[in-house]
């Protein structure tokens, strides 16, 4: 029994499959006898808000690898525990060449409402007034006080269900993003 086949005048059998693959960059030369771009890369971190991580990263995290593979990088979302408490912005990591990071910027800042570079350079800016001045603030400038405005929205009864969502997500939400208290009469 042989470990490997011969054949005649050729040498050993080439290995087919999967390990015959090379993965990664080949330093040099590319597949097409063209040279390389061997750009050296970097790290670029950039601050978008908590509530677009959600985006960035997709269903099973599908969107962040589409960004990956497209532009050729990595790209690493913080954790939400190391979230900035005061200004709710969440840093997002990405690694490669400058080329591969603009790319990866790009669609970074197609995704979110608001971005900024490690610097603090707004590159995006989408949010609404209200989201721009953190409630402390507000209530400083004396836009949220004691006397705080009460409306009242009539919602047909078949209507309720739709407007709380499932286990009250919906309520949570618009309770969240609008800033306001919303009740509910039963």
């Amino acid at each position: 029994m042989r470990a490997f086949s011969r054949s005649p005048g050729r040498g050993p059998r080439q290995r087919t499959g999967v390990n015959a693959i090379p993965l990664g960059r080949s330093t040099g030369e590319s597949r097409n006898d063209e040279p390389v771009d061997d750009e050296e890369e970097t790290q670029v971190r950039l601050w978008v808000l908590h509530s677009d991580c959600a985006k960035i990263i997709g269903r099973q995290g599908r969107t962040l690898r589409e960004i990956e593979a497209r532009c050729r990088c990595r790209v690493k979302v913080s954790k939400e525990e190391l979230m900035d408490k005061e200004t709710k912005e969440r840093a997002v990591d990405i690694m490669g060449s400058s080329r591969e990071q603009n790319a990866a910027i790009d669609m970074v800042l197609e995704l979110s409402q608001y971005c900024r570079d490690d610097g603090g350079e707004v590159l995006k800016d989408n949010r609404g007034p209200r989201d721009t001045v953190p409630k402390e603030a507000r209530e400083d400038l004396g836009e949220a006080g004691p006397e705080e405005k009460r409306r009242v929205i009539e919602v047909l009864p078949e209507e309720v269900g739709r407007l709380l969502g499932r286990k009250g997500e919906t309520v949570k939400i618009v309770e969240k993003d609008s800033g306001c208290k919303i009740e509910i009469d039963k």
